[in-house]
């Protein structure tokens, strides 16, 4: 999940049984629960040790760092642990009075918690935090909601992804900035022409495509009537994209598939894309690298498979989710079949099977002019029925107004994952320094 410096600040004066005490409760509820931790040598008093405890911290990469008062400490202290940390997302854990074996423990660190805040938010500097007791439950579930999005923010920037083409039919949305993505977001964009996949295709070994072959029998049935050439096409397409991610050093990659593979080349990419997804990479359609992106963000977040869809239709605070034809088979529900497309134009084979009817988080970066922001919304997926009796699909009942997405639409496409990742989403914004909206 990630990893935390923990350092206790205490004016030297307020240094006590009690103080240190507070620091080592703290420090081990978070270890019992799972927290990895990289701890300070002692408490830090003065600016000199703060420096050096920063130092430490960033020599050993954590993801982030929680600062705790376990009494009063001067701001200037802190401020240089701050300044020092340089861009490392902050958790400042302040203490409330407390008493025990029925005496009070006042040590100041409230006035220090709330003292500081005062500075962090002045210079709109991006923190979480919150006053609790060093054993409490609460601080835990905060905890990991902030590793989750601190280590996110330190992922994107060692993030390379592939981009097979551009972005498909004129989807300005999926158009964007690279190097202004780069800049603010973190991952790096590889560009490769969609005659280097196709080269590796026919490339590919027999031994490989029985090999693939296995993978796919082993999460989805063949649907009667599918020609063997056209099953060997997309196998011999996931093998070769899989290796243009291990060419390119890639952890996720999106394939303009229209038209240069769907009425060109033959076959679409959804399956071999779909198989990819549910090996360890992450992978989208159309070459829409804003929501890419998205899809790389929910992954890292949530540590479970995510994958994207397309928005076509809404009735009442009912929205219908539905790609073309990709959907990671470790999100669907039996079962799961993979068919021929009759479509026009539309040749290949494609994934046929719905999502599972659970809670859902949807999100999708958005370019704006000179930035980006992140958009999100969450709801409960429903029994779905497949799109035309063939499409994935999945009927998500939204908790928002459905007036408010139509409203303010940034595109069609949406990244999706199962569960509630609200609270990380905000944080990361946070952390980005970016807006965030939801509906």
């Amino acid at each position: 999940m990630g990893k935390l410096g923990f350092v206790n600040v205490c004016h030297p004066d307020y240094v006590s049984v009690d103080s240190l005490a507070l620091g080592e409760e703290a420090e081990a509820h978070l270890k019992k629960n799972g927290i990895e931790l990289i701890c300070a040598d002692g408490v830090v008093t003065d600016h000199r040790q703060a420096r050096e405890v920063a130092h430490e911290f960033l020599s050993r990469r954590v993801d982030g760092v929680v600062i705790f008062y376990g009494a009063f400490v001067l701001s200037n202290v802190v401020m240089d642990l701050v300044c020092n940390l340089a861009d490392t997302p902050l958790f400042f854990w302040g203490v409330p009075m407390l008493e025990r074996d029925g005496r009070p423990i006042i040590t100041g660190s409230y006035v220090a918690y709330s003292m500081f805040a005062g500075t962090l938010n002045r210079l709109k500097i991006p923190y979480d935090g919150m006053i609790a007791a060093p054993d409490g439950d609460d601080v835990i579930s905060r905890l990991h909601a902030f590793i989750r999005a601190a280590s996110t923010k330190r992922r994107l920037k060692e993030t390379r992804v592939g981009l097979v083409g551009y972005t498909s039919m004129s989807i300005y949305p999926g158009t964007f900035d690279h190097v202004l993505l780069r800049y603010l977001i973190g991952p790096e964009v590889e560009h490769i022409d969609s005659y280097s996949l196709i080269n590796l295709a026919d490339k590919v070994e027999d031994k490989q495509i029985r090999e693939a072959a296995a993978l796919l029998d082993n999460v989805a049935e063949m649907s009667e009537g599918v020609p063997a050439a056209m099953r060997e096409k997309a196998l011999r397409l996931f093998i070769a994209v899989r290796e243009l991610c291990q060419i390119h050093d890639l952890q996720a990659i999106t394939v303009k598939c229209q038209y240069e593979f769907s009425k060109e080349y033959g076959m679409i990419m959804c399956v071999p894309l779909s198989l990819l997804a549910d090996q360890g990479m992450i992978t989208g359609c159309e070459g829409d690298m804003p929501c890419l992106i998205s899809t790389v963000i929910l992954n890292y977040i949530s540590g479970q498979t995510a994958g994207y869809g397309d928005a076509i239709n809404h009735e009442g605070n009912i929205l219908k989710l539905s790609p073309c034809g990709f959907m990671p088979f470790s999100l669907g529900r039996k079962p799961k079949k993979i068919v021929k497309s009759e479509y026009p134009h539309f040749n290949g084979l494609l994934c046929s099977f719905v999502m599972r009817p659970e809670p859902v988080t949807l999100l999708r970066l958005v370019e704006d002019v000179g930035g980006f922001n992140l958009m999100y919304f969450t709801g409960q997926g429903l029994p779905s029925a497949l799109r035309g009796g063939v499409m994935p699909s999945l009927d998500i009942e939204i908790e928002g107004s459905i007036e408010s997405l139509v409203r303010n639409y940034p595109g069609q496409h949406f990244a999706i994952t199962y569960g509630d990742w609200s609270r990380e989403i905000e944080l990361l914004a946070q952390l980005l320094r970016i807006p965030v909206q939801t509906i």
